[in-house]
């Protein structure tokens, strides 16, 4: 419930969002590295930057996004077509700097790995010890070989699934990931 709430508000906010009219590019196949190295810990004036990776390839706007009645800042990014392709989420804690990005398009990638690969695209790929490291309603499974990287599946509202997994054999094989969040730690 919260994810589609933080999501209605941030699309509303867009309407308000402060767009600098940056260049924007078709995408295909960008890679999540550059997410990973060049936007987690880093601080939203270095990402607005003309000369960043990010000002290069995506429009970029400000936006708030609430949760809780807490509220912290975010750059949304959006390819030449105006689609949302991810976003890059202070925390209230530390107001400039990139501590989470959700990853919401199939055309960022790492490896074989991308929103919208299903289960069995994966499961090479996860940490078979840490199932349930998500709160209760999400099944987000992290990446074994980098611990910033979580896959969050696809779930219906009333699936058993959203109360935990003891085993990779209870998740269906193709069961989507629905966004990639990756965390700064």
């Amino acid at each position: 419930m919260r994810i589609y709430l933080t999501t209605i508000v941030i699309l509303l906010s867009l309407s308000c969002a402060n767009d600098k009219g940056q260049k924007r590019y078709n995408l295909e196949g960008v890679s999540m590295d550059i997410f990973l190295n060049d936007g987690l810990g880093k601080s939203m004036k270095d990402i607005r930057d003309a000369s960043s990776a990010f000002s290069k390839l995506y429009g970029i706007k400000d936006t708030i996004i609430e949760d809780e009645d807490i509220s912290w800042y975010a750059l949304v990014l959006e390819d030449k077509k105006n689609e949302l392709q991810a976003i890059l989420e202070t925390s209230w804690e530390k107001p400039d700097t990139i501590e989470r990005i959700r990853i919401l398009s199939p055309s960022i990638t790492k490896g074989n790995y991308k929103v919208g690969s299903e289960f069995r695209d994966i499961l090479n790929e996860i940490d078979t010890q840490r199932l349930n490291d998500f709160p209760d309603g999400y099944l987000g499974l992290i990446a074994r070989q980098d611990q910033r990287i979580s896959f969050l599946m696809d779930l219906d509202f009333d699936s058993p699934l959203t109360r935990g997994v003891y085993s990779v054999n209870e998740i269906p094989d193709d069961l989507k990931v629905k966004e990639i969040i990756l965390l700064r730690r």
